[in-house]
């Protein structure tokens, strides 16, 4: 218990630090650019290191507990996978639409200005930040630290934390919207016994978006 309680303190504790990191009070990206976007440098800064901390504790934690990860997803829940990743991605254009309506803006990007962003964003958001996310949110918070825990708290806790992540990206909207992503990402772990599935789905979830994003559409 007393190992338990020592991780989970990391673990609250990169998390908080992450997102007081990206508040909107904190957050430099409105002096770079008129429309909020983050510049280049920035960008790739706060991943590597946002991405390399949440590794960090994630390892820790698995190692204290000895259990393996299961990375590769069984064939009996391609299913399951498939659907929870299209819900994901449900989730995502439907928040895209109510922000876009609501006029609520999203600063988790940078300006698009040519293929090279655009290699070390795919690279960012769409292998970084789903592997490193998972192993941290999903495997070493979800499946060990909560494991004791109801699993509807279980659920709930992870999801938020997964939200406040992303705490100075955007409003309100977005922050709900991750919160259900991360619900989904958090069922799709425990349904299928693999952490390769979750990460697959945010993987795809994140490439949607900056695809949509580079063509004009945010």
């Amino acid at each position: 218990m007393r190992r338990a309680a020592l991780a989970a303190v990391w673990l609250l504790t990169a998390v908080l630090q992450t997102a007081l990191a990206s508040a909107p009070g904190l957050n430099t990206a409105a002096r770079h650019h008129a429309d909020g976007r983050i510049p280049l440098g920035e960008f790739a800064f706060r991943a590597l290191t946002t991405e390399a901390a949440l590794v960090a504790v994630a390892l820790a934690v698995c190692a204290r507990r000895r259990m393996s990860i299961r990375w590769r997803i069984p064939s009996r829940a391609i299913g399951a996978t498939t659907a929870g990743g299209i819900a994901i991605l449900a989730i995502s254009a439907l928040a895209a639409v109510g922000m876009r309506a609501a006029g609520e803006a999203y600063s988790g990007l940078p300006i698009f200005s040519g293929s090279r962003v655009l290699i070390v964003v795919l690279l960012a958001a769409a292998v970084a930040a789903p592997a490193a996310e998972e192993l941290f949110f999903r495997e070493a918070l979800l499946s060990r630290i909560l494991l004791p825990c109801p699993r509807a708290v279980a659920l709930s806790t992870q999801a938020i934390l997964f939200g406040a992540l992303h705490a100075g990206a955007g409003g309100p909207l977005l922050l709900s919207s991750l919160c259900g992503v991360g619900l989904a990402l958090g069922w799709l772990r425990l349904r299928t016994d693999s952490l390769g599935a979750p990460i697959a789905a945010h993987a795809a979830n994140n490439l949607a978006a900056v695809l949509f994003a580079a063509a004009g559409g945010d």
